[in-house]
């Protein structure tokens, strides 16, 4: 059983991250073989504040 551990940082809309895990849970299927009922996937949705790039946090860069 194919278990994915997916780290993002939060403030995506529900229907993106649901089309993200299918086309991940399908790519994982398909190249190994494995039926979609035996995957999964664990969705970390991390804070801005807390996603640190070069010792400054997203919620302070200006795409945020």
């Amino acid at each position: 059983m194919p278990i994915v551990e997916l780290k993002i940082v939060e403030g995506r809309e529900a229907k993106v991250k649901k089309k993200l895990v299918k086309d991940i849970t399908d790519v994982i299927a398909e190249n190994l073989s494995v039926p979609h009922d035996k995957i999964r996937i664990l969705l970390y949705e991390i804070p801005a504040e807390n996603w640190i790039v070069g010792g400054i946090p997203k919620s302070s860069t200006p795409e945020n």
